[in-house]
């Protein structure tokens, strides 16, 4: 039974567009990815359902361990992944290490409520993030965790007006967030057009 992916397994594989990781791996080791310039796709299957769950994915040169159904990204995990657009942050990961996703070309990002910590340029230089859905739990950040991201336009909030302004305060390193335009999360189309959002069929965030 496969359970670990050793460090450089396959580092600098230009052969590669997509891997499938069995629910049976718990450790992708060290530059397991790293250099594979045209991984576009890696996935991970779930240790209880069959359909896949977590992350889309190109090259990677650090780790990531599960533990007790606990994921963490690892440091510069999927560093400079230039065909990387499309990332699925499972519910498991609990948190986002230093340059874990830096200079990926990721358009869209969903934050799960696992996530406690995404530290200092996890997410920085991605240049061409519009939008991300953040969730109504307690996530610390560095004042550097989206940095270079200039281009952020929308903040899916799955929270109130008032949580997300609370939070706002709370968290020094998100003050420059209230110059994005915020939208709160809503199941039902209300009366306030524009400001509410809600996921369409295929799970993607859609304004009211």
């Amino acid at each position: 039974v496969l359970t670990t992916i050793a460090a450089k397994a396959l580092k600098d594989n230009l052969h590669i567009e997509t891997v499938i990781i069995p629910s049976t791996v718990t450790t992708i080791e060290a530059e397991a990815f790293s250099g594979c310039a045209n991984l576009k796709t890696i996935v991970f299957k779930s240790k209880t359902r069959s359909e896949i769950i977590t992350l889309s994915v190109s090259s990677m040169s650090g780790s990531i361990k599960t533990e007790s159904g606990v994921i963490s990204i690892g440091d510069r995990a999927f560093y400079g992944c230039e065909n990387l657009s499309d990332v699925k942050i499972g519910a498991s990961v609990a948190g986002i290490d230093n340059y874990a996703f830096y200079g990926c070309n990721i358009n869209y990002l969903e934050i799960p409520s696992s996530v406690k910590y995404i530290k200092s340029d996890a997410f920085a230089d991605c240049v061409n993030l519009e939008s991300i859905i953040f969730p109504h739990s307690s996530v610390i950040l560095s004042s550097r965790s989206f940095y270079g991201c200039n281009n952020i336009k929308r903040i899916f909030y799955k929270g109130s007006v008032t949580q997300w302004g609370k939070l706002l305060q709370a968290n020094t390193a998100m003050r420059e967030w209230s110059k994005y335009d915020v939208y709160y999360y809503s199941s039902e189309q209300t009366d306030e057009i524009g400001k509410y959002w809600h996921y369409d069929d295929g799970g993607i965030a859609q304004i009211w």
